[in-house]
């Protein structure tokens, strides 16, 4: 029942009841918006986007109750306080700490909720170094949580900017930002164990801050999201807001590893691109979108394109890598091109019960490998090469066969549904026995290469 690719205690994912569809993006990357959108056929939809222009930074209000330590007396679950890190409880002074915080050390953050009343920005020239990172860390088992309390859109109202580079942001809940959670536009940063919720646009987005930014080579790149989760993330509009995105000005290198984005108000993941100015190739493993375009409490909004993973826009082709990931009941496709007519590598990934096509890739030379396709609303479309049809099982007519006669149902799973959010290694996110094959099911052992079809 395993893959023989180890791949990972891997991804047990999200439960379905689905939907899908190829739209456009919405973005924002910087503090004035412009919007455009445009629709056709398909699953192809336009973008909603703003330009991005350098603000100013501003610095948080909460009254500094910050206190450096001297000793390495107190341990966390992420190591050890120092000589040099800097300690915070709620009310202390977290955009001090971070201006004065030494390369190779470490802000801990203790548990509680953070009123914060600005955004939080750490500057390009803010930044550790390869071998001596500047970190922000929960202490111990302490859930500490950034709370902007925005009830409203407000595009200069972002929650943290991270423009500086090697820095690692661990444990860290950010809510209620009035525009992104995050906006990440350094380069070689980690932003591992975070949540970003209920935020008024894409819980993280990586894109340029400083707007004469205009060469791919000065967009953010090389940073790792790992296992982070975004969910309940709701613009006012309902068509902008996704889990995570990595789209208009993003440069090379960026990888999404082991996250779950679910029942944000738009796209679980949005490569968007616009005409003229291709991004970096983005690699997403290991990842979960579950159930995009519902909100937690229920809330359906129909202006948000609700997929899966959007890997694409405005015909510029990018080759982007998923590999696998879990697309179940997304309030449209679960993966799609978005007329993305590059060469895209769609490898060991599941889709289940979305409301469009599971995969709709309607044009373009992607390539496809060990992909299971289960009880979609609308038939896969799939333009490209599947490198070889034995290993891929699409939903076509009611049902899953592979080119060599592999029958996929839901008999061949433990569970179509979710268990309790745990994280069980580096890369993988467990909910469960989700889509584990049984015993016995032909699932197993019968992709290329001797591994299971599918992404467990």
């Amino acid at each position: 029942m395993k893959k023989t690719l180890a791949i990972l205690l891997v991804l047990s994912i999200i439960v379905f009841l689905g939907y899908g569809c190829d739209t456009g993006s919405s973005s924002s990357t910087s503090s004035s918006s412009t919007s455009s959108t445009s629709s056709s056929g398909g699953c192809d939809t336009g973008s909603s986007s703003s330009s991005s222009t350098s603000s100013t930074s501003s610095t948080s209000s909460t009254s500094s109750t910050s206190s450096t330590s001297s000793t390495s007396s107190t341990s966390s679950s992420s190591g050890s306080v120092s000589d040099g890190d800097i300690v915070l409880s709620p009310g202390g002074n977290l955009q001090n700490a971070i201006n004065t915080i030494a390369a190779g050390k470490t802000i801990w953050l203790n548990g509680g909720t953070y009123n914060m009343s600005a955004t939080i920005t750490i500057a390009e020239s803010n930044s550790g170094t390869s071998s001596a990172r500047k970190s922000i860390k929960a202490m111990g088992n302490g859930m500490p949580v950034l709370d902007w309390n925005s009830t409203s859109d407000n595009s200069s109202g972002r929650g943290i900017i991270l423009d500086g580079s090697y820095w690692h942001i661990y444990g860290i809940t950010i809510r209620e930002a009035g525009d992104n959670g995050m906006l990440l536009s350094g380069d070689n940063n980690i932003i591992e164990r975070c949540v970003f919720t209920a935020n008024r646009d894409t819980g993280l987005q990586l894109s340029r801050y400083n707007g004469n930014y205009n060469s791919i080579s000065q967009w953010p790149s090389n940073n790792l999201i790992l296992q982070c989760e975004s969910f309940d993330n709701m613009d006012s509009n309902g068509e902008n807001a996704d889990g995570f995105a990595a789209k208009l000005t993003c440069g090379e290198g960026n990888v999404f590893r082991g996250c779950y984005s679910h029942n944000n108000v738009d796209d679980g993941w949005d490569l968007w691109t616009n005409s003229g100015t291709p991004i970096g190739k983005v690699t997403i493993e290991y990842c979960i979108s579950y159930m995009n375009g519902t909100l937690t409490n229920g809330t359906v909004m129909t202006n948000g394109d609700r997929n899966g993973f959007k890997l694409g826009g405005a015909d510029v082709s990018v080759n982007h890598t998923v590999r696998y990931c879990i697309a179940a009941n997304n309030g449209a496709c679960g993966f799609t091109w978005n007329s993305n007519p590059g060469s895209i590598k769609v490898t060991n990934n599941t889709a289940y019960g979305n409301k469009k096509s599971n995969f709709y890739f309607a044009g373009g030379s992607s390539t496809f490998l060990n992909n299971i396709s289960l009880s979609g609303s609308s038939d896969d479309k799939i333009a490209g090469s599947s490198l070889n049809a034995n290993y891929n099982a699409w939903w076509t007519s009611g049902k899953a066969v592979s080119g060599n006669g592999v029958t996929v149902t839901s008999a061949d799973f433990q569970s179509l549904s979710k268990g309790t959010l745990t994280w069980v290694s580096n890369t993988s996110v467990n909910l469960g026995t989700l889509l584990i094959p049984v015993s016995g099911s032909d699932l197993i052992g019968t992709g290329s290469g001797g591994v299971n079809m599918g992404a467990r």
